[in-house]
């Protein structure tokens, strides 16, 4: 029997039934409080497990989600809906085919479309590469390293060590990007895309690595979305004018510091440069947020980051291949992939994020003092 200081016990008429005469006072069960902690803490470890890509885990937490959800608040039970949701999309039914050390043909899916890939391991980081056509398409290959597809070590350099990257985030990511070349090869009009491939290479080529990128950024798990950006630091950094992947890599970043700036409050674990940068300003905002995102990235940030690349997909997926690789950012203001065509654009958006980092600043919102500046080769160590 436990005793109660707010009332009497007293026997029911069948005697085996115990009932509380409560005088005046609180009305919680003894017993409420320490489910209601068991409550929280359950969501809590939920919600860790799927940030950090712990999936055998979390499939197993959620399958008791029943005994907790009396207890927990409306947006939680929300937010075990959506990560039960999309952790169903980052780990798919044909992902195993991905580690295979044979060549294989399988269906994947990719922005809710299915297609066949085909592919081939290799020791090469991440590779797709026409190889004919049929019924009127390309036909593609891709290719990764199967063994760091969920590999758990962790990977060296400076900001990886900081942020807990593991190579099976690499090796996601990659996947990812590689499966995203098919966008253009199987998503868009075919006319377009073989008057893309036969007369305009080096825009085909471009809008390639700039679909690959945004389908990384979207279809990875929370713990390698990051990853995804952070890979392209090197590109960013060296600023090869032409190069595919430097193009595609600053049109992401583009769309990306457009709403980073404008509500900078919803993005707590980014962080601002303390002065506006001297030269190429909306080039080295990006370096500087991509550089210092710190580890304890939260539910809301992932879900809004992914947000961004679906909405941008959903309005303008096919017309930046009709607008010859113009992207249309959330500001208002241009992106061309192509830069000679971009150098008409690029100083209204130097103009814009310099207007917007002065503003930041001036709120408080932005780092009073900028960390020591490490080179993009160093944050990353990639395993050749």
């Amino acid at each position: 029997m436990f005793r109660l200081s707010s009332g009497k016990v007293v026997f029911a008429a069948t005697g085996l039934m115990l009932c509380t005469l409560v005088r005046a006072g609180p009305t919680t069960r003894p017993d409420s409080a320490a489910a209601a902690r068991q409550a929280q803490e359950y969501y809590r470890n939920v919600e860790r497990a799927y940030m950090e890509g712990r999936w055998k885990e979390l499939s197993a937490a959620l399958r008791v989600s029943g005994r907790y959800n009396a207890r927990l608040t409306r947006q939680q039970r929300a937010n075990l809906a959506y990560i039960r949701r999309t952790a169903a999309e980052f780990r798919p039914p044909w992902w195993q085919a991905t580690k295979s050390t044979s060549n294989r043909s399988f269906r994947a899916q990719i922005w809710k479309r299915w297609f066949v890939a085909n592919y081939v391991p290799s020791e090469l980081m991440g590779l797709q590469a026409p190889v004919g056509a049929r019924d009127g398409k390309l036909v593609v290959i891709v290719s990764w390293r199967p063994s760091l597809v969920d590999n758990p070590r962790p990977l060296g350099g400076v900001l990886a060590k900081r942020l807990g990257l593991r190579k099976g985030d690499l090796g996601e990511v990659v996947v990812w990007h590689e499966l995203g070349h098919n966008y253009v090869n199987n998503f868009l009009p075919i006319r377009h895309v073989m008057a893309l491939y036969r007369h305009h290479s080096l825009l085909y080529r471009t809008l390639q690595e700039f679909y690959a990128d945004l389908t990384a950024v979207y279809h990875s798990s929370p713990h390698a979305r990051r990853a995804a950006l952070l890979l392209r630091l090197d590109e960013i950094e060296s600023n090869r004018e032409s190069e595919p992947h430097t193009r595609a890599a600053l049109g992401v970043g583009s769309l990306l510091l457009s709403e980073f700036l404008a509500a900078p409050q919803k993005w707590p674990s980014l962080h601002f440069p303390p002065k506006v940068p001297d030269t190429d300003a909306e080039r080295n905002t990006i370096l500087y947020v991509y550089r210092t995102m710190d580890k304890s990235w939260t539910l809301a940030e992932d879900r809004a980051l992914r947000e961004i690349v679906r909405k941008f997909i959903v309005a303008q997926g096919t017309l930046v291949l009709r607008r010859r690789g113009q992207v249309t950012l959330p500001n208002g203001l241009k992106f061309e992939l192509m830069e000679p065509r971009d150098r008409q654009d690029k100083p209204q958006r130097d103009q814009w994020v310099r207007r917007r980092l002065e503003a930041i600043i001036k709120s408080g919102r932005a780092d009073k003092k900028a960390p020591a500046c490490v080179s993009a080769r160093a944050t990353i160590q990639l395993p050749w």
